[in-house]
């Protein structure tokens, strides 16, 4: 479960889906552990199915 209203999650789903297109996005730190506040960032890795490098996303 993620720790984020639905209209942000809407939002980072459609930059991801425009920048970074056939990656795995996993979410990982406080809103995915249920602690969370309202200053708290999203901390997200990109993974490239294929391998290559993703330098500068």
């Amino acid at each position: 479960m993620l720790d984020l209203e639905s209209r942000y999650v809407l939002i980072v789903k459609k930059i991801l889906s425009e920048h970074v297109p056939g990656k795995i996005v996993w979410a990982y730190g406080s809103r995915t552990k249920g602690c969370a506040h309202a200053g708290s960032d999203l901390d997200l890795v990109v993974i490239d199915p294929q391998g290559d490098l993703l330098a500068g996303v």
